[in-house]
């Protein structure tokens, strides 16, 4: 069986840029979740191993988000005793994994989605409630967030060896005029 790695290299990830934390994420959700990933294609063998994986990390996604809302009022109160205790300027010395792992996953999710050339509006929407969840806890920017997540949804898309649905606006116009 195939590692979710290489799908994941596959998809462009490497054009990402992971900080070492990030990578560190990476490589657990990747281990975490193989075994779920390979069971899928197991189980529908007639099926492309992308979108496997797309509901591999729809599942793990959902599961991410729902775990987070559930714990969401202890994670804020525990980040507010961490800024009171050690102060702001030390509180990013302590980083709440929950959220660093829904923002990693939320990107490997939409770097897939952009990899199958799924709507850019649904990435979007998924990656801002990722955002606007995550800063509910860490009181970080959900735009800028979101932009840092639908970056991988790009990256995905210039890595896909699937032809874009509908030509742009100037192919269209080159070829009604041509």
């Amino acid at each position: 069986m195939t590692s979710l790695s290489d799908y994941f290299d596959q998809a462009g990830l490497s054009e990402l840029k992971l900080n070492p934390q990030d990578q560190t994420i990476y490589q657990e959700l990747c281990d975490r979740y193989q075994a779920t990933f390979n069971n899928a294609c197991e189980h529908n063998q007639d099926k492309p191993s992308f979108h496997m994986l797309l509901g591999t990390l729809t599942q793990a996604h959902i599961q991410q988000s729902s775990q987070l809302e559930h714990h969401l009022h202890s994670l804020i109160k525990m980040q507010q005793a961490i800024n009171e205790g050690v102060g702001e300027e030390h509180a990013d010395k302590f980083k709440n994994t929950a959220t660093v792992e829904l923002l990693m996953l939320t990107k490997l999710w939409v770097l897939v989605q952009g990899y199958l050339k799924m709507d850019f509006s649904l990435a979007n929407d998924h990656a801002l409630n990722s955002a606007k969840l995550v800063n509910n806890v860490l009181g970080a920017d959900p735009d800028i967030l979101r932009s840092g997540i639908m970056q991988a949804f790009y990256v995905g898309q210039n890595a896909s060896p699937i032809p874009d649905k509908r030509p742009n606006i100037f192919d269209r116009l080159k070829a009604w005029l041509g």
